[in-house]
């Protein structure tokens, strides 16, 4: 009897253990940066930057400011920003990263940050 318990306090632990490990893992996020994923401008991209109040008058509301609501890819890409040949040494990239000259005001996650760089290795087109 006792030994039973013990065995079904164990399958109680194991279960418990499979179902928090698999809490933790975000699968989804894991398939996002995998190679083969296909980064989206407009599902992808735009919403890091509309979630970050890019297109705010605080953050760009001067001379020439971010317009995501009328042409997002245009109005990101008139700059010349992106550099699709090395897409780490983009400008859009540099500011972001942790030592990028917006990180103190930016809360952009490293996920976020993957995100754009796949995006911009892939071409940064307008999808």
């Amino acid at each position: 009897m006792e030994r039973q318990k013990s065995k079904n306090v164990l399958v109680v632990m194991v279960l418990g253990l499979i179902l928090f490990n698999s809490c933790e893992k975000d699968t989804f996020k894991d398939d996002v940066l995998s190679p083969s994923y296909t980064v989206k401008f407009s599902s992808d991209i735009v919403p890091i930057f509309a979630n970050n109040g890019c297109d705010a008058t605080s953050c760009h509301g001067g001379a020439q400011p971010l317009n995501l609501k009328v042409n997002p890819y245009l109005s990101l890409m008139k700059n010349e920003d992106v550099d699709t040949i090395t897409p780490s040494n983009s400008i859009l990239y540099q500011y972001l990263t942790p030592t990028g000259k917006m990180s103190q005001i930016s809360k952009v996650t490293s996920y976020d940050l993957q995100l754009i760089l796949q995006w911009i290795e892939q071409g940064a087109k307008n999808n």
